[in-house]
């Protein structure tokens, strides 16, 4: 396969989109690392894939990267937001709950190219098992979205989360 077509095919399956997501985390870092596409397995469970994993100014940041504002799919992202959360989102947001439970970062980040908002049943989703959620390490984290990835990253930090 050509280099090329593998590009291509990376694009094709918003593969770009977590680098992207790095990136625009890092702008406004003095110090970062990342990893896109991190697998975490415990025993007997299923294995839950993070989206990106960063380090930025020592903060531990886990998150998806999606290239439509929403949990689910293009199709069950454009269904009206009267609609019950999909099980789409209740997994995703129970796989971030579980794997900051686990590492104890510092923030979830829900990242994509679209230009935003992100699906509001989706955050709100997020933001409810957060804040009841019982946490092992500290206090709940801030969730943070970035939008417009490919353009004009959008940046929103809740105003009570850690500024550097």
């Amino acid at each position: 396969m050509t280099r090329t077509a593998r590009s291509g095919e990376l694009l094709d399956q918003n593969g770009d989109v977590p680098p992207l997501a790095g990136q625009a985390l890092a702008a406004t870092a003095r110090s970062f690392e990342d990893i896109a596409e991190l697998d975490f397995c415990r025993p007997s469970q299923k294995q839950a894939e993070i989206d990106i994993i960063a380090l930025a100014d020592g903060r531990l940041i886990i998150g998806e990267a999606k290239c439509v504002p929403a949990f689910g799919s293009n199709k069950e992202a454009s269904q009206p937001a009267s609609q019950p959360a999909s099980q789409p989102a209740s997994q995703a947001t129970a796989k971030l709950i579980d794997i900051r439970d686990l590492i104890g970062t510092d923030e979830i980040l829900l990242a994509t190219t679209a230009p935003g908002p992100w699906h509001e049943r989706d955050t709100g989703l997020l933001s409810n098992e957060v804040t009841r959620h019982s946490w092992r390490f500290g206090k709940a984290p801030p969730v943070r979205v970035l939008t417009n990835l490919r353009n004009d990253p959008r940046d929103e930090l809740p105003e009570n989360s850690y500024t550097p």
